[in-house]
């Protein structure tokens, strides 16, 4: 049984499709906007420190997401099933948690900064292709189906990971022979 959804204060989605948050909220509960379509974008404060699992996840016209620079910690499922184009991830997120932007479809661009540590399971799986990933040097591990590359596609269809030789996720990368290039 899933969690419901909680009631989040302090918020108000503007005629053109834009949710926000009044400054000073530190978190998003879980489930708090899960299966909402009534937003296109997400304008999150830098003061949000934590998103709950699921928190966004089958908001299916969200298009729009830029995370905040002090974000600490996100639940799995967070922006699953949604319309994002492009997403950077912010240094102090240390882990990328499971399924966190898993199944969006039109995920083309993966920008993940300097300071994140960690991907975890199928943090990425069944995205948009072709799929270009930025990855820092600062990455410890990633989990073997964070991207969901265990079945080989057209060239046009696979995944190109960005990261500087000699780092964890070039060497990641280039174990995978379904990932187009490693550059």
């Amino acid at each position: 049984m899933g969690t419901a959804p909680q009631k989040v204060t302090g918020i108000s989605i503007d005629e053109s499709g834009v949710l926000r948050f009044e400054n000073g909220i530190e978190a998003i509960p879980p489930c708090a906007f899960r299966c909402r379509d009534d937003f296109q974008e997400v304008v999150l404060p830098e003061t949000i420190r934590t998103i709950g699992d699921q928190a966004f996840s089958n908001c299916h016209n969200l298009k729009f997401l830029e995370l905040p620079g002090h974000l600490a910690s996100m639940g799995g499922y967070a922006f699953s099933n949604c319309d994002i184009r492009a997403i950077t991830i912010p240094g102090s997120l240390v882990h990328i948690p499971q399924n966190a932007f898993s199944a969006c479809k039109n995920l083309q661009t993966i920008t993940v900064r300097e300071g994140v540590e960690s991907i975890g399971s199928q943090a990425f799986a069944d995205c948009g292709r072709p799929l270009r990933v930025n990855l820092p040097n600062s990455i410890k591990q990633i989990a073997d189906d964070a991207l969901d590359i265990t079945t080989p596609s057209p060239a046009a269809q696979r995944i190109e990971i960005c990261a500087q030789e000699g780092s964890l996720a070039r060497k990641w990368a280039l174990s995978h022979p379904t990932i187009a290039e490693a550059i």
